[in-house]
């Protein structure tokens, strides 16, 4: 199990996967910002 964490460390993140976190994180945001701004609003 530690072998097999350390050889995926080794590895560098695909530019595909780094994007999709970067939009799901945005995503997220986005979701947060406009539930408080609807509390706020409202």
């Amino acid at each position: 199990m530690t072998d097999l964490l350390y050889e995926f460390e080794e590895e560098a993140i695909p530019p595909v996967v780094a994007l999709a976190a970067a939009a799901l994180a945005g995503v997220f945001a986005l979701g947060f910002v406009y539930k408080l701004l609807t509390v706020v609003v409202l």
